[in-house]
């Protein structure tokens, strides 16, 4: 009888799961299309030295956001999770009233410190005064996303995706509207100004969806039902959760601030590397890079420009890959929380054993990031220069800079997806300090690849990309030497792979040989989709055929043995 129940509860975890990720995977398609229509023609409007500018400005926003404010979400989200899977709803109530009032309190110091700082920041620290306006602009935002952030992972602990996927989705298209058009009409005042301005449309997208977040909670209902919330014990008091909160946010804030190191690290060291390098090569650089740059001439300009071209077109084009798998690990959060807080409420003597569903959770987990990162990470590496002349159209220069480290990224990309996952996951079973340990080391080794790679005047920013490829190798090896020694579990994480792994070069293998030979006669754009779609085809194809052999088969507890399969084998957990 236990064993079906456990059979049935890992049946509904999983579909549970398959759900979540459904939810976020569709808001994510819509938000990044949408967030593609400000994206791509921002940076054909501001160029490379613009979204220099632009992404120097988030490059302070993102460390003071991840000291005041980045943790609360995810504490909230694991909080209510615990506490709703052991039916304490009046303190599910009371961890969102808390969350908001510390959440209020951080956000708005988090702002007032960016305008404190950002001149200081913006001439000395990143050497690049112009992105002083952005920085201004953008401090808002922080208070806004703060709070929000906060209704956000309420929700998504109660298994809940549908708020955060709408407000996401209000967000892109109010971002997209406001962004172009405020920074076309600014573009004749200084380029300094239109990357501002089009930062304000950030700004004003986290301010409605703050709006919305609010307007669902008093208006909407969260799924506790009457009776189980009026029988449920007593809630703690308000300071002890805030005090909660503080605590278990420390080592998630470490963790978020060593998520952006590596960022930080390409801000302070592309722009100021490229420039030293340039005295002994003039030549080469003016020859490459100036004729794109937004009034171009100017030799001082170089490394902002290709900075900006890095991170205004490199990165969020790549940023496809880990924003698709990021979701199948937020969709998979609450389950391995709840399957994780199970296990520490058990008897001691059962507390070294992880559940098999916590383990079936994870199996999980790692065959779908893998059966959907790998393939667009081969294909962005395959067809990277097509893609990015297709997008980028009037923007050649910054196509030919940001072309060479995509094709990095995208045949390194199963190191930066699994490194993500692994984060989830310790997140998930609190453990965030191991995020930190790995990311602190894969900082160091980013830091002096970069230093080195970046200084060659042909490999310039494309070491970036090497040096991060570098860097989440070994984060991702040490990782899941860790994993397997805290959960004490054989993953068995290489078959997990190897079968994506080949599907996926077999798609990448299809999509540059069709772009390159069968489909040359055709447009640029229908050569391309063409060319996808093909690969697409055979992935798909093969991944269906093979896909009942190696998906990981739920456990067949609770069935006499003579109803299972002759050769099956019972798990040992």
């Amino acid at each position: 009888m236990e064993s079906n129940k456990f059979e049935n509860k890992t049946e509904k975890s999983s579909v549970k799961m398959l759900k979540n990720a459904v939810i976020l995977f569709t808001a994510m398609a819509i938000t990044k299309l949408v967030s593609a229509a400000l994206k791509i023609p921002l940076t054909n409007i501001l160029g490379g030295l613009g979204m220099g500018y632009f992404s120097t400005a988030f490059s302070l926003f993102s460390p003071v956001y991840a000291v005041t404010a980045a943790a609360i979400p995810t504490v909230i989200m694991r909080l209510t999770a615990q506490n709703a899977a052991s039916g304490r709803y009046k303190n599910v109530r009371r961890i969102r009233r808390a969350g908001l009032f510390a959440a209020f309190g951080l956000g708005l110091a988090g702002s007032i410190g960016i305008l404190i700082i950002a001149k200081p920041f913006s001439t000395y620290i990143a050497g690049s005064p112009g992105s002083l306006p952005a920085m201004l602009v953008i401090a808002p935002s922080l208070f806004f996303c703060s709070v929000s952030a906060v209704y956000r992972g309420y929700y998504e602990g109660l298994s809940n995706m549908i708020p955060t996927a709408i407000s996401q989705i209000i967000e892109a298209l109010i971002k997209s509207v406001t962004g172009i058009f405020l920074a076309f009409a600014f573009i004749p005042h200084g380029i300094e100004y239109a990357a501002a301005a089009a930062i304000a449309g950030v700004t004003i997208s986290e301010f409605f969806g703050l709006i919305f977040m609010f307007a669902r909670t008093r208006l909407g209902s969260d799924g506790i039902p009457p009776d189980k919330l009026k029988n449920s014990p007593p809630p703690q008091r308000k300071r002890v959760i805030i005090k909660t909160i503080m605590g278990e946010s420390l080592p998630i804030t470490l963790a978020a601030l060593s998520m952006n190191l590596n960022p930080f690290i390409d801000m302070m060291t592309i722009s100021s590397t490229i420039n030293s390098v340039i005295a002994d090569n003039k030549a080469f650089f003016l020859q490459s890079f100036t004729y794109g740059a937004y009034g171009g001439e100017a030799i001082s300009d170089i490394g902002n420009f290709i900075y900006g071209s890095y991170t205004g077109i490199t990165l969020p084009i790549f940023a496809i890959a880990t924003s698709v798998t990021a979701m199948i690990g937020k969709s998979a959060l609450p389950e391995i929380t709840a399957a994780h807080a199970l296990k520490d409420n058990a008897p001691k003597e059962n507390q070294q054993e992880n559940s098999p569903s916590l383990i079936h959770s994870l199996r999980m987990l790692f065959k779908g990031t893998f059966m959907v990162g790998l393939p667009i990470c081969i294909g962005l590496a395959v067809l990277a220069k097509p893609i990015l002349s297709l997008l980028y159209f009037s923007r050649p220069a910054e196509v030919l800079v940001s072309t060479p480290p995509l094709v990095v990224l995208g045949l390194g990309g199963i190191t930066l997806i699994l490194a993500g996952t692994l984060f989830s996951i310790f997140m998930a079973i609190g453990r965030a300090d191991l995020q930190i340990k790995l990311m602190l080391a894969g900082a160091a080794i980013k830091l002096a690849a970069n230093l080195i790679l970046i200084r060659i005047p042909h490999v310039n920013v494309t070491g970036a990309a090497i040096a991060t490829v570098l860097s989440y190798t070994f984060v991702s090896i040490a990782g899941l030497i860790i994993l397997k020694g805290v959960l004490k579990t054989k993953l068995k994480i290489a078959r997990h792979i190897a079968q994506p792994m080949f599907f996926a070069l077999l798609c990448g293998a299809t999509a540059y040989i069709c772009y390159n030979y069968a489909f040359i006669e055709r447009g640029s754009l229908l050569r391309l989709a063409m060319s996808i779609a093909a690969g697409a085809l055979v992935y798909l194809t093969m991944t269906l055929i093979f896909n009942l052999h190696f998906l990981p088969r739920r456990p067949n507890y609770g069935k006499p043995l003579g109803q299972r399969r002759k050769n099956a084998q019972i798990p040992h957990h």
